[in-house]
C-alpha cells in the first residue's frame, strides 16, 4: 500500500484533510511540524507528500525541496491559504511541485489531485524511461485553481521546458 504524507501545523486543518482522503488506496501519515515531516521522509518511501506553505521552523517550499533530494520519486504538491505569485514560483522552481493547491481546498480537487499524483508516482515506477521520471510528472501545470488566483491567467514553458507565467497582459 502506497503512503500518503500530509504536513500542517494546524491540528484541525490535518484532521480535515486526513478525513478527506481516508477512503482512498493509500495510507495515510500525518505530521503537525516539518521537523516530524523530515523523520518521515527519511525513514520510508513515500509516494506523496502534501505539505502546508506557511509552517513554523521551514515552510512547505524547504519542506519539499529537501522530500526532492532525498527521495526524487516522491510526488510533491503543496498547499496555502495565501495565492501569493512568489509562492507559486519558488515552489515550481526550488520543489518541482506536482500540484498548487489553495487553502479552503475543493474536495473534489484535492482528491484528483491526490490520485493523478499517486497515480504518476506508481507510473514511474513501472516505467524507468525518462518519460516516467518524477520530473516529467512535475511538468505537468501547477495551477491554483480557484478564482481567486485569477492573477495567474496563463502558465506555458519555453522551448527549453522553463515554466512561464503572465498575467495576460501582453
Amino acid at each position: 500500500m502506497e503512503k500518503v504524507l500530509l504536513v500542517d501545523d494546524e491540528p484541525g486543518v490535518l484532521a480535515a484533510l486526513a478525513r478527506e482522503l481516508r477512503t482512498g488506496p493509500w495510507e495515510i501519515i500525518t505530521c503537525e511540524s516539518p521537523a516530524q515531516a523530515l523523520h518521515e521522509i527519511d525513514r520510508q518511501p513515500l509516494a506523496l507528500v502534501l505539505a502546508d506553505y506557511r509552517m513554523p521552523g521551514i515552510n512547505g517550499v524547504e519542506l519539499l525541496e529537501y522530500c526532492r533530494l532525498r527521495r526524487p520519486a516522491t510526488m510533491r504538491i503543496i498547499m496555502s491559504g495565501y495565492s501569493e505569485r512568489d509562492i507559486l514560483l519558488e515552489a515550481i522552481n526550488r520543489a518541482s511541485v506536482f500540484r498548487y493547491l489553495c487553502k479552503p481546498w475543493n474536495s473534489e480537487e484535492l482528491l484528483d489531485s491526490v490520485v493523478r499524483a499517486v497515480d504518476a508516482y506508481l507510473s514511474q515506477r513501472s516505467d524507468p524511461a525518462p518519460s516516467g521520471t518524477a520530473e516529467a510528472a512535475a511538468s505537468k501545470p501547477a495551477v491554483p485553481s480557484q478564482a481567486s488566483s485569477s492573477e495567474l491567467l496563463r502558465l506555458a514553458r519555453d522551448e527549453s521546458n522553463a515554466i512561464l507565467l503572465s498575467d495576460g497582459s501582453d
